[in-house]
């Protein structure tokens, strides 16, 4: 055992190591008497005495060394990537380019709240950003939303190939706990462009389903767009130009649906750039993807206006197959309408009092009308009207008449004669 004098100016060096701190070392003196530096340090030894006391009548003191040091975090980084993910599978593939001037801001929780760090960092060319010289602590990461994006989500970052932290949304990333001297990579954000779709509804004169110049545009026409297998919708309306317009889509498939406008029969609907299939009858087009960035286009609704056919059963007194002013109508006859093939439409009507019939709100396409022939009359000479066609004289029978879109067939007319004698 030897006396703290002995010891006096003797030197201790001491170095700390601790995980996820800077190793740091300390150095200093030997006392024999260090009252004074035990004052200021906080510590609670007994007596400067050794211990049991020695046998020595005088005092024995023991000598001491008192430094204290502080173990500094190792440095800590938080980074990632901000990429636009052209095929949206939350994995950057080689083609996958990275967004510059994307601004992160980031978060530390404090007291069980996160508050703002006062750091916020752009990514650089390449789509790449980091916060650096970070203390321990629990981060997140708020990305603002690039313009000319839509999020296709956040993946959580790694640290030494691990997962740390949670997606909260597509532009969050939280609960992102680090330790000194940690790492943490790949706390990425996938953006895609969006798509765009885009139409017409129009009057298809012609019913061949092309939009053509010269045929007549509608406004105000209804059309939805809705994602494949999925009930939401989109609604939009066509302007003067019988144009419409669904953009920031996310890229998928879709279908498109129109709703026929007042006044008008459904026609031909064709599919556009994208491609898919138009279902006629039926005002719907689907089957058809569109991808990161498209604007697909001529998605085109042909709606048709009624046609008609007129005319009137009369007593042809000159019997020249003309009505002529003064012959007078015969009220009451049966008309029955008959398709191209000559079979019964189901549609019937009756003469007026002035010997007048119309059938009204037809389908463009092919007709004939049978007159059931009125018993009290001879059968006179039949006329087709302004839309041609045959008379079948005799046989109170008009057929091959074209009605085409909105067209009206007038003097579509069956003569009768008055008996004599």
């Amino acid at each position: 055992m030897a006396e703290g004098a002995e010891l006096e100016g003797s030197r201790m060096v001491a170095t700390f190591v601790a995980a996820h701190h800077e190793d740091v070392t300390g150095v200093d003196m030997f006392l024999d008497f260090y009252d004074h530096k035990l004052e200021n340090s906080d510590l609670n030894l007994p007596p400067d005495r050794y211990a049991p006391e020695p046998l020595e009548s005088r005092a024995v003191y023991t000598a001491g060394v008192f430094f204290s040091v502080t173990q500094t975090p190792l440095p800590i980084t938080l980074g990632g990537t901000v990429f636009e993910d052209l095929d949206m599978d939350l994995v950057r593939d080689s083609g996958d380019m990275g967004l510059g001037g994307v601004t992160l801001t980031l978060y530390e929780l404090v007291d069980g709240a996160y508050v703002a760090t006062g750091m916020s960092t752009v990514t650089n060319a390449s789509g790449h950003y980091e916060f650096t010289g970070l203390l321990p602590g629990t981060y997140r990461v708020v990305e603002t939303q690039p313009s000319g994006y839509l999020s296709v989500g956040a993946i959580a970052g790694t640290v030494d190939g691990g997962t740390r932290g949670t997606v909260q949304t597509v532009d969050v990333l939280t609960e992102i706990t680090l330790l000194g001297g940690e790492d943490s990579i790949r706390n990425d954000f996938a953006e895609v462009r969006p798509a765009s779709l885009s139409g017409h509804v129009y009057h298809d004169a012609n019913n061949n389903g092309v939009f053509e110049a010269g045929e007549q545009a509608i406004a105000n026409a209804l059309v939805r767009v809705s994602p494949a297998g999925s009930s939401s919708v989109i609604e939009v309306r066509t302007d003067a130009t019988g144009y419409w317009y669904v953009g920031n889509l996310m890229p998928g498939g879709y279908f498109v649906t129109e709703v026929t406008p007042d006044g008008y029969l459904d026609g031909l609907d064709a599919p556009g750039t994208a491609g898919g299939t138009a279902h006629n009858p039926g005002d719907r087009i689907d089957g058809f993807t569109l991808t990161a960035g498209m604007a697909a286009q001529n998605y085109d609704f042909g709606e048709l206006m009624p046609g008609g056919l007129c005319g009137y059963v009369y007593v042809d007194s000159n019997n020249n197959g003309i009505r002529e002013p003064g012959e007078r109508g015969i009220a009451g006859v049966q008309l029955i309408l008959l398709d191209q093939y000559g079979n019964e439409t189901g549609r019937t009507i009756l003469t007026n009092e002035d010997g007048r019939y119309c059938f009204n709100n037809l389908e463009p396409g092919t007709y004939g009308i049978r007159e059931i022939h009125p018993t009290q009359y001879a059968d006179g000479l039949d006329t087709p009207g302004t839309l041609g066609g045959v008379a079948h004289n005799p046989g109170d029978l008009l057929d091959q008449i074209v009605v085409g879109s909105g067209q009206r067939g007038v003097e579509n007319n069956f003569g009768e004669l008055e008996f004599t004698g």
